[in-house]
């Protein structure tokens, strides 16, 4: 017989569950701290983020998949997310995680976060807290202005000139795990802000 875990058989429990599996660590705050100040030092030609939190209790298991394809719509989950999802009707728990990032220079960028928590509390009923967040997002290139001084006759000088150009904003393999790390904590305090009572026992987080 499955050994079932009861104690997280409520909404604020499994979403306790689901927000200490995405919070960093306190070792992580310093990567955090650092990861904030780059994107505040970012300017961006276009930001579209949009996000989504769920927490259903006491589901039956018989009605899971209708009910994980009715939030896949509500929310627009891929597929490939309600699959992770589904995968929680055959273990006690279940941590659903799926992370895309795409970035290229001077093109527009995407960030997708998803992570869910299933928890069974019984033979016959199941749990499940959900966050998801997205971003499309372009930078704005960065303004180089460059002063020349002109000059009279080739050896007078006499004033200057100032010409402005613009290149496209790259982010190194750093900063885009950087970028990552801020969102995703982005996330987390979007689903706390719906449920608080899941900050319980967390580090201490940035807001």
């Amino acid at each position: 017989m499955a050994a079932y875990v009861p104690y997280v058989a409520n909404a604020i429990q499994v979403a306790a569950l689901l927000a200490r599996s995405i919070a960093t660590t306190v070792e992580e705050q310093t990567n955090l701290s650092r990861a904030e100040q780059l994107v505040r030092g970012l300017l961006f030609d276009q930001f579209e983020e949009s996000s989504a939190c769920q927490v259903l209790t006491g589901i039956q298991l018989s009605d899971f998949q209708t009910v994980v394809a009715d939030i896949g719509n509500l929310h627009s989950l891929q597929q490939d997310q309600q699959r992770r999802i589904l995968l929680g009707q055959y273990s006690d728990v279940n941590e659903a995680v799926y992370n895309e990032f795409f970035f290229n220079v001077g093109e527009t960028g995407s960030l997708v976060f998803f992570k869910a928590t299933t928890v069974k509390t019984s033979h016959s009923t199941i749990d499940l807290a959900l966050v998801s967040y997205r971003l499309k997002f372009r930078l704005s290139p960065d303004r180089i202005e460059t002063r020349r001084r002109r000059w009279l006759f080739g050896f007078i000088p006499f004033g200057s000139v100032t010409s402005v150009d613009y290149n496209p904003r790259n982010l190194s393999e750093n900063d885009q795990s950087g970028f990552t790390m801020f969102f995703r904590n982005c996330a987390l305090q979007r689903f706390l802000r719906e449920y608080p009572e899941a900050r319980a026992g967390l580090p201490q987080l940035q807001n």
